[in-house]
């Protein structure tokens, strides 16, 4: 997505163009590299398949990009203000214990979903090709 001289614009999180341009103007304005900034903003990309695979790989593909994101202070503070985020304007409700313990859930279950997506999508691969 970012080369030297070039940034092309594409999908980050699955169905929210909008929310991708801007983080990703967002990651360009506050990177120099362009390996992070590409770590940071993994394309989504596109398939004319409308079934459950693809929305399964789009969303394995979302999930490891917010795991990465909350894992960059000012990403993750951007991303608790951004109106266009599906966390946006959550900031200032982190410290309600109720809100702080479901985000932490939520949180806390995103590495064992992104595993299983994984484990489900190699499966569906592995039928495919048998």
């Amino acid at each position: 997505m970012f080369d030297p001289d070039r940034v092309t614009i594409q999908w980050i999180q699955a169905g929210i163009a909008p929310f991708s341009a801007a983080l990703i103007g967002f990651v360009e304005a506050s990177r120099e590299d362009d390996a992070d900034k590409n770590r940071l903003c993994t394309p989504r990309g596109f398939s004319r398949r409308a079934d459950v695979v693809n929305y399964a790989a789009g969303w394995l593909n979302t999930q490891r990009g917010f795991l990465a994101w909350m894992g960059e202070p000012d990403l993750a503070d951007w991303l608790s203000t951004c109106r266009l985020s599906a966390f946006g304007n959550a900031g200032p409700y982190l410290g309600d214990p109720t809100t702080n313990a479901a985000f932490g859930r939520m949180v806390g279950a995103q590495g064992p979903a992104v595993e299983n997506l994984q484990r489900l999508l190699a499966e569906l691969d592995s039928i495919k090709t048998n």
